[in-house]
């Protein structure tokens, strides 16, 4: 080694116990370290097949909105929220084009990343990304090379997710993801009967809470449904598969999902002004 290079150590050493100096806390337990403040919030996974009511569910989550569309059009259902809920909505129309190139995608995620900036600025309320699936396909085209990627080439991918949901995750944000859902494979012919959310792997690493969404007439896939008859209700339901801080959850199913209900359910109490929030007509 070098004089130039052990200078070099030298100084990084001497940035690094500076730095240290400055941010490190001395605790005791029971305290909390005061840039984590005690701020209930969900971050919530919801995935099925089409329809289920997962949009709806995650408009039941507190406002102010930040909303990044990539799915469906929700003007119908962003009608029916009160007046009060203050909404900022972009719509990225993926079925506007034929094939998404490279050059579209890091547009794209130049929408996506300039969204979740304002939702950081903004500070409260809820991050609501629509079609979580298709965002991760635009990640994968605009990062990975046109050729088959190789598992090294997939860091910057792992990256583009990790670096967002660590700005969000010590922020008093509430965070819904939507995604599409696909049946877990045993081997090339056999289905476990369990199903999975499509998109980035790592998003439950993430999220605290995941909810596999359906309705009653899914219960027996296999056989054709009654029509419904007019009238009655569709009956929304979500089977909670993931609750990192209350294990105890996995498996129940909530009859209509609800930020309100799920929220009562994890913490053991109704969140702050509840009364504020948008409960769908489940019909």
């Amino acid at each position: 080694m070098n004089y130039r290079d052990a200078k070099a150590g030298l100084d990084w050493w001497q940035r690094y116990f500076a730095w240290k100096d400055k941010h490190m806390e001395e605790l005791t337990g029971g305290q909390r370290p005061k840039d984590e403040p005690d701020v209930k919030v969900l971050r919530t996974l919801l995935f099925a097949e089409g329809g289920k009511g997962k949009s709806m569910a995650a408009l039941t989550y507190p406002p102010p909105f930040t909303i990044v569309n990539l799915d469906k059009p929700m003007g119908n259902l962003l009608e029916q929220l009160p007046k009060t809920h203050a909404i900022r909505y972009i719509r990225i129309a993926f079925d506007d084009v034929d094939e998404l190139t490279t050059q579209m995608a890091k547009q794209y995620l130049a929408v996506v990343n300039s969204a979740i900036r304002e939702a950081l600025k903004l500070g409260r309320g809820t991050l609501f990304i629509d079609g979580g699936h298709n965002l991760h396909e635009a990640v994968k085209i605009a990062l990975l090379p046109k050729t088959d990627a190789s598992p090294r080439e997939y860091a910057s991918v792992n990256a583009w997710w990790d670096t967002h949901f660590r700005r969000l995750a010590p922020k008093p944000i509430n965070w819904v993801i939507t995604s599409y859902a696909k049946p877990e494979w045993l081997s090339a012919s056999k289905e476990s009967g369990k199903m999975l959310p499509e998109g980035w792997k790592w998003t439950k690493s993430w999220m605290e809470q995941a909810l596999f969404m359906y309705t009653k007439a899914d219960v027996k896939p296999s056989e054709t449904p009654p029509d419904r008859a007019e009238g009655m209700p569709q009956e929304f339901r979500g089977q909670i598969t993931e609750a990192k801080e209350n294990k105890s959850l996995i498996g129940r199913t909530l009859p209509r999902v609800t930020y309100r209900a799920l929220f009562k359910l994890y913490y053991g109490e109704l969140p702050p002004n509840h009364e504020e929030l948008w409960v769908p007509n489940y019909k």
